[in-house]
């Protein structure tokens, strides 16, 4: 069985995982890549059933940040190169499970120290196996691993939404919406002068996939570019340019129909999200919004 025989029966979370989006350079500030893709497949996290190593079950198998860790039969704590090898079962949209097998492991660069990547592969129908992940020219590319799963849904209440599930998971592709906001500076795990990050991600995968309505409908495609900076200063303003919307973790507040070819936006949107001529960061953020976007006058959709 391969990914278009699983988009034909509807099981997304593999067939997303598949869709080709630009990646952006990790830099601490400044214009950075959008895109349509959320990605990720839930996995059954704090208690993964039927995890092994080396053909020797494992427990305990849990989130630190983005760190894995586990714990073998003697008790004794994996993590990082020690899960290289490690068994998983993948849980698909339908409930079916995927045989996952983790191949690498490392750790991000500085700013990103704390973020642990991992080279996943799947098993295919006839058994063989195949990157979970891809970048657009079809490379094997890794994954972050995120607290939680979020709905794939499309056009409803709670579609890209986060779901505080503590027995799940998620891979996030490395070149999806979740995890370039990990990279952006928006760990979920982390906080900033006593504020969580895990709004301010949720929030960035709304700006990222230009998920107006916070119903998990994109309204951009993949590889424009876009200039965020948010109330706690992660990300800062580095361009002159229009102020395209504001948002928080369930879409916009308010977007300018004189940018980003906003004109026939207005009957396309499924909600009434308010428009804004002007943005004044402050009042912005005064006013509830996480994060403000730019992009450059006349780009497009």
């Amino acid at each position: 069985m391969n990914r278009t025989h699983w988009t034909l029966i509807g099981i997304v979370m593999v067939a997303i995982l598949g869709a080709a989006v630009a990646s952006a350079d990790v830099v601490a500030n400044g214009t950075n890549l959008n895109g349509t893709n959320l990605n990720g497949t839930n996995l059954n996290g704090t208690n993964l059933n039927g995890a092994s190593l080396a053909g020797i079950d494992i427990t305990n198998v849990h989130l630190a940040g983005s760190q894995l860790l586990a714990q073998d039969a003697n008790g004794t704590t994996l993590s990082g190169a020690d899960l290289i090898g490690t068994r998983l079962n993948g849980i698909l949209d339908g409930g079916a499970t995927l045989p996952l097998q983790i191949q690498d492991v490392t750790r991000g660069a500085d700013p990103n120290r704390d973020v642990f990547y991992y080279s996943v592969r799947y098993q295919q129908g006839n058994g063989s196996w195949a990157p979970l992940c891809t970048d657009a020219g079809g490379r094997a590319s890794p994954a972050i691993a995120l607290a939680g799963r979020w709905s794939n849904a499309q056009g409803v209440a709670g579609g890209g939404a986060h779901i505080d599930d503590p027995a799940r998971f998620t891979f996030a592709c490395k070149q999806g919406a979740l995890a370039k906001c990990v990279e952006w500076g928006y760990k979920p795990w982390r906080s900033v002068n006593g504020s969580s990050l895990a709004p301010y991600h949720q929030t960035c995968t709304r700006v990222v996939r230009a998920d107006y309505c916070g119903d998990g409908m994109s309204h951009t495609q993949d590889g424009q570019v876009i200039n965020l900076y948010d109330k706690l200063g992660v990300q800062t303003d580095t361009r002159a340019w229009l102020g395209e919307a504001s948002w928080d973790p369930s879409g916009a507040r308010g977007y300018s129909l004189l940018n980003r070819s906003h004109l026939d936006l207005i009957y396309r949107l499924s909600c009434n999200v308010p428009l804004r001529l002007l943005f004044d960061a402050n009042w912005e953020f005064g006013h509830g919004a996480l994060i403000v976007d730019e992009t450059p006058l006349g780009s497009d959709l």
